[in-house]
Order: structure tokens, then sequence, then C-alpha cells
């Protein structure tokens, strides 16, 4: 029996939102296709026997329809559906149009919303390739690396309500930006709003590990911080912020990516919160916009 191909994700949000996403036209246009593609026509006939039928369109005049059918369905719980390589009128065409030579002509789909505590959903997205061709086959075409960039951007439109996304292009290579955050002896010197300072009480920059620190304001008011790592790389860095207490309720997500611009870096810095209400406090009692603007400008004026 061939072995399957399952992408996971853990979404802090009921699975009735995530499936939402999933299944809503006007979401899926903002998440469908990885990073650097779009999904400009999205039809979707949501119904046992209904038809879905997607444009991905990317750099280089890149244009690929795709579809299938809808198996099962059961609300908020449960998708099956068939996934296959269309033209623009929705007639199957072979794999190997696209050189993917030994790629099934068409797969079965087995899309999963669990709920987990705490009101959390775990996504699952399976395929169940006929042998070990196929597996290889689907493999090769990076279809790992490209759900998981999709999903990353599917998880922007599950919080959007809760989430703040600030960049800034900086003229430096990427691997000098990344080490800028990983430099406990350097990364005071950047980090912070225009006027803050910081003292670091201990760093072990490493999944697992924390950034214990303080936060002196213009004004005299020192903040704990503490950021607790929960994945590190290369592209991309992620954290729960919080006040340094356990279960803090206003802790927060954090992510940073770094996107490679030639010899510049684009950094992303996304903020999840617990709910809407929070995200807007943070916004209007503490400069949240700003504050994050003016650390990036920091940054950049340190490793320029």
């Amino acid at each position: 029996m061939a072995k399957r191909i399952v992408i996971e994700r853990i979404f802090d949000a009921p699975r009735e939102q995530v499936f939402e996403a999933w299944t809503n036209p006007k979401k899926i246009k903002k998440w469908w296709a990885p990073k650097g593609y779009d999904g400009p026509i999205i039809k979707i006939d949501l119904r046992k026997g209904g038809q879905y039928h997607y444009l991905m369109t990317g750099p280089n005049n890149f244009k690929a329809w795709s579809g299938g059918t809808f198996k099962e369905i059961k609300k908020n719980e449960k998708l099956v559906v068939t996934d296959r390589f269309e033209d623009e009128k929705g007639n199957v065409i072979e794999p190997s149009t696209f050189g993917f030579n030994d790629f099934p002509k068409e797969s079965e789909v087995v899309i999963k919303f669990d709920k987990i505590k705490d009101n959390k959903t775990k996504l699952s997205i399976t395929y169940s390739p006929k042998n070990e061709k196929e597996y290889n086959a689907m493999l090769k075409t990076g279809m790992l690396e490209g759900w998981n960039s999709s999903i990353d951007k599917l998880e922007d439109v599950v919080y959007e309500d809760r989430l703040i996304v600030l960049n800034r292009v900086i003229n430096a290579s990427q691997d000098k930006v990344f080490k800028a955050f990983g430099d406990k002896k350097n990364i005071v010197k950047w980090w912070g709003p225009n006027g803050f300072t910081t003292t670091t009480k201990k760093m072990n920059f490493k999944v697992g590990g924390t950034w214990e620190y303080i936060m002196h304001g213009p004004d005299g008011t020192d903040y704990p911080n503490r950021m607790k790592y929960l994945e590190i790389n290369p592209n991309k860095i992620k954290y729960l912020h919080d006040s340094g207490k356990n279960n803090d309720p206003e802790g927060f997500i954090s992510t940073v990516e770094f996107e490679k611009q030639e010899n510049k870096t684009n950094v992303i810095l996304k903020s999840v919160f617990p709910t809407a209400k929070q995200k807007e406090l943070v916004i209007k009692k503490y400069g949240a916009i700003e504050g994050g603007k003016q650390t990036l400008g920091r940054l950049a004026k340190y490793v320029e």
C-alpha cells in the first residue's frame, strides 16, 4: 500500500471559522495558491456532486486551472473531493501538460476540521496515492511546500479580525537581518519603538527557549516582556509574546517572516491577538501599529 500525503495545521480558532474560510469563494480568493501566486477565479458549488473550478496565476504568465467534485460534505467537519487539472472550460487535462509525469490524473482528497481543546481546530489534508510512483511524483511537484505556503495565507484569512500585519523592505541580506533577532548582545540596540530602551534578563534563542526582557519607556515606565520561541528557521521566527506570566490572557502569537528580494529583505511582522477587542486595545492604548513601524525602522537602521 502506498504512503499517504498528509498536511496538518493547528488553528487558534473554532472550526466553523476555518471551514468558512475554506468554502466561501470570497475568502478562498484571499488565500488560494502559494505565496507569490493568486487565485483570481474561484467557482464552487458546495453540495454533494457539485463541482469546484479554480484558476491559479503566478510569475512569468503562469496559469493553471484545477477542479473536482464534492463526494462528501459534513459542514464544519469534513470534505471529500476529487482533485484534477482542468482547462478553462472544466475539461480534464493530463498532468504531463505541466511536466508532472506519473502524477495521478485524478486524486481523492480528504479535508478534516477536527475540534480540539481550547476551541482550536486541527486541519488535515490527506491524499492517498495508488502506488509508490504516484506518491513520489506528487512530492516532486513541491506539493507539501505549496500547501504549507497556502495555509500560511489561510491563517491570515481566519485571523483577519485579530491580525496586525506590518512590513518593511530592508537594504540588507536575509541572513544579516535574521541574525539581528538572535543576537543577545545587540538586539537591545534596536528593539522597541523610538525612545524606548531594553534590558535583557535572559535569552535562549532556540525553539522552546525564551527571551525575557524589560522595556523602559521614555516616561520611565517599565514593561516586562517574554517571548517563548515556537519556531525558528532562516525564513521565519514564531513566538508567544506575553508579560512573563504563565497563561497570560493577553499573550499573543507573533511571526516574523523574512523574504529575500535580490540584495534586500522584506521583513513581515504578524501578530495574532486572542480577540478582536484586544487587537483594538493595543492599537489605541499602546500604539501597536506605530510602535511596530518604529521598531522595524530601528532594525533597518541597525543592519543597514
